[in-house]
């Protein structure tokens, strides 16, 4: 009763296992197969149970898993399987899919037995695939990328970044950002942006930025909020475009501007004072011809007196 009692204690924790458990004689055939190994397979276990544990192989690694399982089991001991290297297995439905697979030889009464933990890593994969081409996208984006921790550290620095301010990623990660900041104002991301960023959720706008080399630059920024997996303290998430040329044709626009409107002010200026002249000239001539008028006037008035 009590070796029962066991053995089905034993069973319950084989079926509760979150992972796939299979167990696989020295010939290679499967002889146990629980309940998260059908839902990871797609099959029932009575479908597997005395087949070669290779149908769950892909096609092109069966003949050579052959081989490896044979030398594993002359030299049994608990490993993960396939360190380095990307492990596929094939569901009933055909299709494939990424696992994690760990060893570890069992004693029985029939011999050592080889019990597979699988685990369906599928999901993983997509996700770290997406992270990856994320990844690729940033080093390869030519604004400056970059995170900064709630007080002012750099956290992650893309080329883009060195592009625009000259510090290389080695001289910004774990440096305070203050050092791309004009002298007086160091402290404009702890003071300003950060506590704005965290009210709003974003935050867009234009600075002017210390260079390596010591020019200065103009920046379009947009600072959000990036919630970091690490830490229950949020990040700010930088993105900048280096404006500077733009800002230099806008200010050349301005000198050309107000220099053409001092000339047209000049130019209004002069004319209205040859106006103004001409004006004068007239007048001149009036009074002259209006007293010439007069004069003849009154000398025909004495005339008719006379």
């Amino acid at each position: 009763m009590e070796s029962e009692s066991t053995a089905d204690r034993f069973k319950e924790v084989i079926e509760s296992v979150p992972s796939g458990l299979i167990m696989v004689n020295t010939d290679g055939n499967i002889v146990l197969f629980n309940r998260q190994a059908e839902q990871i397979f797609g099959y029932l276990r009575g479908e597997v149970i005395g087949r070669p544990m290779e149908v769950l192989l892909p096609e092109r690694f069966r003949s050579a898993h052959v081989g490896m399982r044979q030398g594993f089991m002359k030299n049994a001991s608990p490993r993960q399987m396939g360190t380095g290297r990307d492990l596929f297995a094939l569901r009933k439905d055909g299709s494939e899919f990424a696992v994690e697979v760990g060893l570890n030889p069992v004693d029985t009464p029939e011999g050592t037995m080889v019990l597979a933990a699988v685990v369906d890593i599928s999901e993983r994969k997509k996700a770290e695939g997406r992270i990856q081409q994320q990844a690729q996208i940033l080093q390869n984006v030519h604004d400056a990328v970059f995170l900064i921790s709630a007080d002012g550290t750099v956290l992650s620095w893309n080329p883009g970044a060195t592009k625009v301010y000259g510090f290389t990623e080695e001289q910004m990660i774990g440096s305070n950002v203050s050092v791309v900041f004009p002298i007086g104002e160091e402290d404009r991301f702890t003071t300003r942006v950060y506590p704005i960023v965290s009210a709003r959720g974003s935050f867009e706008f234009v600075a002017k930025s210390i260079r390596g080399d010591g020019g200065e630059i103009y920046v379009a920024v947009r600072a959000s909020k990036f919630r970091r997996a690490a830490t229950a303290q949020h990040a700010v998430l930088i993105c900048a475009n280096d404006i500077t040329l733009q800002k230099q044709l806008e200010q050349r626009t301005l000198e050309i501007s107000e220099r053409e409107q001092q000339r047209i002010g000049q130019d209004i200026h002069d004319d209205l004072c040859q106006q103004l002249a001409g004006i004068g000239c007239l007048v001149k001539v009036l009074e002259k011809q209006i007293g010439d008028l007069h004069n003849v006037g009154a000398e025909g008035l004495a005339q008719l007196g006379q």
